[in-house]
């Protein structure tokens, strides 16, 4: 064989294996994906919105690394954002299990469990969740969102109370954490009015349970004038402040009432009996389904 036939064959083989390599190199990349590659993309997709993306993500990383707790933190957050509560629950489990021996970490997983229980309609946990969180760290925001922190879990608490029906401790929360002057705000436009030395009788035989102690009823009544007819119609009750006998010496003690109803029942001594009067300060709304929608627009601007 001469010269140069051996050259042309061996450029041919150059170009073949040069080609193939070329090929091959396409499908290998020149740096694999690690499980802190792979977190990273998870998170930058979850701050996007992107979750059904960061959930793959999320999931491929922990497929590298079993044990990267922080994966796991992705996950949760991401499958409460699509509300799979199922898998969203026991990634965060298994987040608070890795990461056990550090503390400030368990405020995301509760901070993500408040999240889901709220919008699952369990209220009461959601509310437990929250107050755990705020606890353990007033100043609590979530890194890869900062529209989770301590205000929108006071807001969440104060929505989840709203949630349960319970107005009056929603109304509480707002006051108490959120917006100190909600209530005068409300009085001053006439959404609420305050009711003071209001004399009510008793209309229903008190119970007395023991020589000291009694169980009494009240019904609440406002005088309502319409186009110059007058009468008399039930208070939409709010918050019972006091009752106390009228000489203001006895204070008695609110079992219950009814919120947005004008039922109250007490007890103290000396023991009420059925007409006798006593002095009532109490919140009422005239208008209850107006007061009950102000109420969630503020809990809804907060969050």
């Amino acid at each position: 064989m001469s010269y140069k036939k051996i050259a042309v064959i061996f450029s041919a083989l150059v170009l073949i294996v040069t080609s193939a390599c070329e090929r091959k190199g396409k499908d290998i990349p020149v740096y694999p994906p690690t499980a802190d590659s792979r977190l990273s993309e998870g998170w930058d997709y979850f701050e996007a919105g992107n979750y059904s993306v960061a959930i793959e993500r999320f999931a491929s990383s922990k497929n590298r690394d079993a044990l990267y707790a922080d994966a796991y933190r992705g996950l949760g957050w991401s499958y409460s954002r699509v509300m799979d509560y199922t898998n969203a629950e026991s990634n965060f489990s298994i987040f608070a299990t890795l990461s056990a021996t550090e503390p400030a970490k368990l405020n995301d997983v509760n901070a993500g469990l408040a999240t889901m229980y709220a919008a699952a309609g369990d209220n009461l946990k959601a509310i437990e969740m929250c107050e755990q969180v705020i606890a353990a760290d007033p100043n609590y925001s979530f890194e890869h969102d900062s529209r989770v922190n301590v205000s929108s879990l006071q807001a969440l608490i104060a929505r989840s109370y709203y949630n349960e029906q319970n107005f009056l401790a929603s109304l509480e929360y707002v006051e108490n954490n959120l917006d100190a002057a909600f209530i005068t705000e409300l009085l001053n436009n006439g959404i609420l009015q305050e009711k003071v030395n209001d004399i009510v009788e008793i209309k229903i035989p008190a119970i007395s349970p023991t020589p000291l102690t009694g169980q009494a009823s009240m019904s609440l009544m406002r005088q309502v004038v319409v186009d110059t007819d007058t009468s008399m119609v039930g208070v939409h009750l709010v918050k019972v402040l006091d009752i106390r006998s009228l000489d203001g010496l006895a204070h008695y003690t609110i079992v219950n009432f009814t919120q947005g109803d004008n039922r109250i029942t007490f007890v103290g001594n000396p023991v009420p009996r059925n007409k006798d009067e006593f002095q009532v300060d109490y919140l009422f709304a005239p208008d209850y389904d107006i007061f009950l929608s102000k109420l969630l627009c503020k809990i809804d601007d907060i969050q």
